[in-house]
């Protein structure tokens, strides 16, 4: 069952600080999560060295998704997922199953950022806005 009644947005970005990394796709080699909590915005960043969580420093009302597209991410509106009760399947830990994991989803053939963008607009039939350049 997917929940799209949801403040999870997927942000997707062409950075790429770690050398290997820039064997992905331009545009997608990372991946976090923006979260509308109560008053406030929280960013998701999962690294490969660190999870960093913090809280932005603008209130839930300001249009984030639409800030960060004017500087160049993709981002998209992410389902909540319903999966079924049972342990996902274990896989390295990337920035791609952090998100996969905040959103309940359950695909182990998605493993790069492209893969999850591609996944995330085949399950929300959203083919989104597409504003601003790719940071690279």
């Amino acid at each position: 069952m997917i929940d799209i009644r949801n403040d999870i947005y997927i942000a997707f970005s062409g950075k790429a600080d770690v050398r290997f990394l820039k064997m992905l796709k331009p545009g997608f080699r990372h991946c976090f999560a923006l979260v509308r909590g109560a008053g406030t915005w929280l960013l998701v960043d999962p690294m490969l060295h660190k999870m960093d969580v913090t809280f932005g420093d603008v209130s839930s009302d300001f249009d984030l998704p639409g800030w960060m597209r004017a500087r160049g991410y993709r981002v998209l509106r992410a389902p909540r997922l319903s999966p079924p009760r049972r342990m996902a399947m274990p896989s390295p830990f990337t920035c791609v199953e952090a998100m996969k994991r905040l959103i309940g989803l359950h695909d182990w053939r998605v493993l790069t950022p492209w893969q999850l963008y591609r996944r995330l607009i085949s399950i929300t039939h959203f083919k989104g806005d597409f504003h601003g350049k790719f940071q690279q």
